[in-house]
């Protein structure tokens, strides 16, 4: 959860650790208040970790800032739509991927596991190299569907895996 502290123009700013306000005094506290604190003391500081709502159906966050509207910091998101077409038209960083295969219940060991199960050597090799050394994973590459055919989910589940990671942070 990133938290959000009010500036004196009323504007929100991501909190990363610097000092804060009560009106009376200055402080600094540690990063994890976000998760020891409730929002209402978070806020006495002027803290506040803002409401998001669902991405509609079909829409990606285009842009995002924070306001406060109706007494509630809340995000407040620009959509566009999602772009048509599948994973071959989405590259995924090193990131990217292994987030994506951890967020579907997909352990890094598992892909270690299935690189060291490569009987040739010269293969084994090549498999660790493309995975150990991608930056840039592209969708039709002939290691990322080997990789994923190792791994044990078919092409409809590592398709909807790689349209979600798509939205990870690179």
């Amino acid at each position: 959860m990133t938290l959000y502290v009010e500036t004196v123009n009323g504007d929100f700013q991501p909190w990363t650790g610097q000092p804060v306000s009560n009106g009376s005094v200055s402080v600094r506290h540690p990063l994890n208040i976000e998760t020891a604190w409730t929002a209402q003391q978070l806020a006495a500081w002027k803290l506040y970790a803002p409401v998001s709502f669902p991405v509609p159906a079909g829409k990606q966050i285009s842009s995002r800032t924070v306001a406060r509207i109706g007494g509630v910091v809340k995000y407040v998101d620009v959509y566009e739509d999602i772009p048509a077409g599948g994973p071959e038209n989405y590259p995924l960083s090193d990131r990217q991927l292994r987030l994506g295969l951890i967020m579907n219940g997909i352990s890094l060991e598992i892909v270690d596991a299935a690189i060291d199960s490569i009987a040739d050597p010269i293969q084994k090799a090549v498999a660790k190299v493309w995975w150990d050394r991608s930056t840039s994973i592209e969708w039709n590459h002939v290691m990322t569907q080997t990789m994923l055919q190792l791994v044990g989910i078919t092409k409809e589940q590592a398709s909807l895996m790689w349209m979600a990671a798509k939205n990870i942070s690179a």
